[in-house]
């Protein structure tokens, strides 16, 4: 090959590039308003609510891609069980879980951090000594 080919080449190499960096990205900045999580919210608050042994509630699902892909939950409330208290066990503004790429390959869906704002936990003590 000459080098006139070999500069052409490296010219439509570095086009294409380019290319699938700007739709790489119009897909991050696009695609999430798209896709509506909130259709799960009911589903997220069954899970959670099973998997607590408690009652949850909550205002909203987003999905986040950027910094790091993961879900947001607005206004989630874990109520107490009736027979130790009526306050929450958890109330927290916003709660955010960040989730593991790799697995999602796999269909497998992992949650590597949780992080928590404006939270106020309630803890019991019953007379027996068990922790709500």
């Amino acid at each position: 090959m000459t080098e006139d080919v070999q500069g052409r080449q490296r010219k439509r190499m570095r086009l294409w590039l380019a290319l699938a960096v700007i739709v790489a990205i119009l897909a991050v900045v696009l695609v999430p308003p798209l896709v509506s999580i909130s259709r799960y919210k009911s589903r997220i608050t069954q899970l959670m609510s099973v998997s607590l042994g408690r009652p949850v509630r909550l205002s909203s699902v987003e999905l986040r891609l950027l910094p790091i892909p993961g879900f947001v939950l607005t206004d989630l409330t874990v109520e107490e069980d009736p027979a130790l208290g009526a306050e929450p066990v958890l109330h927290a503004s916003t709660v955010t879980a960040s989730i593991r790429l790799l697995p999602l390959w796999r269909g497998q869906l992992e949650i590597s951090r949780i992080s928590v704002d404006d939270a106020s936990l309630n803890l019991l003590r019953t007379a027996s000594g068990r922790w709500n």
